[in-house]
């Protein structure tokens, strides 16, 4: 599941969310200062980045119904049927 949410990603954002949380080595994980170092970025750029990732990934319906149960206490508040909203 997190795989396709993924797919409602930017190629950047994945890329850094994988750098910090060790999606390709399975490491721990990487600071804001070494992926910033990788990808040329500030850290500053880097945590903008991963922050704007990880709301995309909340607001992806069929996540969080696989981590909360169909119908779960999150919803939009628009009313939006969109998987992902952006």
């Amino acid at each position: 599941e997190l795989l396709r949410a993924f797919e409602c990603l930017s190629a950047r954002e994945v890329e850094v969310l994988s750098l910090r949380y060790g999606f390709y080595d399975s490491s721990c994980g990487r600071t804001l200062d070494d992926v910033g170092a990788i990808l040329g970025l500030t850290r500053e750029r880097i945590r903008q980045i991963e922050t704007g990732a990880l709301k995309r990934l909340r607001r992806y319906k069929p996540l969080r119904e696989t981590a909360y149960g169909i119908g779960g206490c999150h919803t939009r508040l628009d009313g939006e049927e969109s998987h992902c909203a952006g």
